[in-house]
């Protein structure tokens, strides 16, 4: 049989006011008993297993009784009294119901019962709040759909430009408890000339149907339908698939300009340009302008009469290239999205060169900062004046998965006598608390790789050893600590000095990858990918560089510090 809902007011010149059953003929089921109906429009029906039917809209009585906006009839038509919401305070858009009985629901409403929850809650089996779901800021303006992932996430649509007091343009993902999931690769979102919007997100075979009103999905043509990755923001990715691009940046015997080869994952396309002088500018690639896409960039970290410090950007959405000046010679570069808001903020790590004193985080923010204004964080030092490794190494990320990078350093336990075997403390600033934290791990002489390599949404600790030894036998060791929860994982990827870090997300999963470059002859991407395990071999660059050995440098290596 089939339910039918709107705003209908008769059939077949029968009243059934916005609510009625079909029997397989399309005749009226009159069995199905609603009485005088809902007051106003419904929006959606899921059937339960047990044959009861959940309704949303925007009707505030069924059939003379107070019923706002959600309700449950058992099969026949009648109400469900076990089923209770209290007020809900505006329309119902959207339902969607878990094997476990809880019920998912979006749209225009801002409090449930008189508990906040802009456009978004979840609800148990019996219609009471599920306070363990709080979208918190949550939505500006309507929520149209919400789809489950598979992960435990939402995926979300309507017509709302911010989510969490943040830009997200019309659609975002919200992680199982309801809030903001930052590292949704969302871009620009849809774009149209009259009312953008997404009405509809329908899973297909691994990606997500999104339908609605617009013209153009981030920057791509797109009329009303297209098909997309649930992607997440991750390093090095040109084309905004959500896979780190391989990529390498070529010098002429050092010397000369950054010669920039690029291979996008999603349709392997190669780019090549000149961008950047290799004796005077690092590779900075990130995400400046939010549209999921990582923009050209470098950072002129050594000054000259005509060319002061600072960064040199390509957006990505408007093929526009920009100076900016920022920081000084000696500093080091700490990229990261301080704020929160989806976008790379410049950011540089200064510490007095000679002299025992404090070291200071300066960063320029994206969110809300049209005047360029900097922030300050003084974390970390110098604390000897003898030796270039008496000062704490950086190693930011986003240690508690808020959507904000926070500060972390690595500092040898005896500040004395330092040998390469001297243990290590990690010490970290948590960017909205100020909370310090640490954990002894591994050694001060170890380099640090972070990533997020048990997927959770959080940067893990990882360190390697042996990578700066070059010998025939010799292999590089990882050690990570995940802050998942699992156990700590120590294993060989790598063989020494020959071979660059270049870890990232080669295989989509959200996860990152183990990985290598290596280079002197021959050039071939060595990744473990984090979904099967499976060692994954990618060549890319000349096996016999023009310009000798080691003079193609992989890109991802901007993110080893």
């Amino acid at each position: 049989k089939v339910l039918i809902g709107g705003f209908i007011t008769t059939f077949n010149s029968v009243v059934v006011n916005n609510i009625a059953r079909l029997n397989t003929d399309g005749s009226l089921d009159s069995a199905f008993a609603t009485g005088t109906g809902v007051n106003s429009t419904v929006r959606k029906f899921i059937v339960q297993p047990d044959g009861k039917i959940l309704v949303g809209g925007e009707f505030s009585t069924f059939n003379g009784g107070a019923k706002t906006r959600l309700m449950r009839l058992n099969a026949d038509g009648s109400n469900d009294a076990s089923f209770v919401t209290g007020t809900i305070n505006s329309n119902v858009k959207d339902i969607i119901r878990h094997d476990d009985g809880k019920i998912v629901i979006v749209g225009s409403f801002t409090t449930i019962n008189g508990t906040t929850r802009n456009r978004a809650a979840r609800l148990n089996a019996d219609g009471s709040l599920d306070t363990s779901f709080d979208p918190g800021i949550g939505f500006a303006q309507d929520v149209l759909t919400v789809t489950a992932l598979p992960d435990g996430k939402y995926l979300v649509g309507g017509i709302f430009t911010t989510a969490s007091g943040l830009s997200r343009n019309r659609i975002a993902r919200l992680r199982s408890n309801g809030s903001l999931d930052p590292k949704f690769l969302s871009g620009l979102g849809p774009i149209g000339n009259s009312a953008p919007q997404i009405r509809t997100i329908v899973p297909h075979n691994g990606k997500y149907l999104i339908g609605g009103q617009f013209e153009t999905y981030n920057t791509s043509g797109r009329t009303g339908l297209l098909l997309m990755k649930n992607t997440s923001k991750v390093p090095v990715d040109f084309d905004g698939d959500g896979i780190t691009d391989v990529s390498i940046a070529r010098h002429e015997g050092g010397t000369g300009p950054w010669h920039w080869w690029i291979k996008y994952s999603s349709n392997d396309e190669i780019l090549n340009f000149d961008y950047g002088i290799f004796t005077v500018d690092g590779l900075q690639p990130g995400d400046f302008d939010g549209d999921g896409r990582t923009d050209i960039a470098v950072w002129r970290g050594r000054a000259a009469t005509d060319s002061p410090c600072g960064y040199w950007i390509t957006f990505s959405s408007t093929n526009q290239t920009k100076f900016i000046q920022f920081g000084q010679e000696s500093d080091r570069n700490v990229l990261e999205d301080y704020d929160g808001d989806g976008k790379d903020d410049m950011a540089i790590y200064r510490v007095p060169q000679t002299t025992i004193g404090q070291g200071t985080w300066i960063y320029r923010g994206s969110l809300n900062n049209p005047s360029g204004n900097l922030t300050y964080v003084p974390f970390g030092m110098r604390y000897g004046d003898q030796a270039a490794n008496q000062t704490d190494d950086i190693y930011p990320g986003d240690f508690d998965g808020d959507g904000r990078a926070d500060f972390r350093i690595q500092r040898a336990i005896d500040l004395t006598s330092q040998t390469g075997s001297t243990p290590a403390v990690f010490y970290t600033m948590n960017s909205v608390t100020g909370k310090i934290s640490y954990d002894y791990f591994g050694w001060a002489s170890d380099r640090t790789i972070p990533g997020d390599y048990d997927g959770d949404g959080k940067t893990d600790i990882a360190i390697s050893r042996g990578f700066n030894i070059t010998c025939a036998s010799c292999v590089t060791t990882w050690y990570i600590r995940y802050s998942g929860g699992a156990p700590d994982a120590q294993f060989v990827w790598g063989a020494g000095g020959l071979d660059n870090f270049v870890q990232g997300d080669y295989d989509g999963d959200g996860t990152t990858d183990v990985a290598v470059y290596r280079r002197g002859g021959e050039n071939n991407y060595y990744i473990r990918r984090s979904s099967d395990q499976a060692l994954q071999i990618m060549q890319w660059g000349a096996a016999v560089e023009p310009a000798g050995p080691a003079s193609d440098v992989p890109i991802a290596v901007y993110n080893n510090r």
